[in-house]
């Protein structure tokens, strides 16, 4: 798999070390398209790959699931954005704009360009209410410690 990614990264231009002029050091493509985000995509599924594989010598299942979750999410993404292409290897208008926010991520300059506003408590309390009003099955599991039995988890 690594030398299959290798080989499709071969044609492309190389990324350039970027500075944004304040704290954040990166690589950057000069003009990323939709190969270099296949490229990407395509480098986190091996990544995981190679991790299930470490994670299945230790006996971690659960650890692997997540794992199958971001290959699922990573291949699914490579899928949707080259059967947006035509004949003439043009992107479809929303897509090519959905490549174009992910490299849009180069104009970071300051922390506050990524920090993410914080829920305050009655936010959290909120999304839990509406919660447990859409799903009140699965909302009282959760309360009897995720069991659907209601028992409680016990420890080894």
């Amino acid at each position: 798999m690594e030398r299959l990614v290798n080989a499709f990264a071969g044609p492309l231009s190389t990324p350039i070390i970027y500075h944004s002029g304040r704290e954040h050091y990166g690589y950057r493509y000069g003009k990323p398209d939709v190969r270099h985000f296949c490229l990407l995509k395509s480098v986190q599924a091996v990544s995981a790959i190679n991790a299930m594989v470490a994670l299945a010598r230790g006996g971690f299942a659960q650890e692997i699931g997540v794992l199958v979750r971001t290959l699922v999410e990573c291949t699914t993404q490579i899928e949707f954005v080259i059967d947006a292409l035509d004949q003439n290897d043009i992107l479809a208008p929303d897509v090519d704009k959905y490549i174009k926010d992910f490299f849009a991520d180069f104009a970071r300059n300051s922390n506050e360009d990524f920090r993410r506003r914080r829920l305050g408590k009655a936010s959290s309390i909120s999304a839990s209410a509406r919660y447990s009003t859409k799903y009140p099955r699965r909302h009282a599991m959760l309360g009897r410690g995720c069991r659907p039995n209601g028992g409680t988890r016990t420890s080894i």
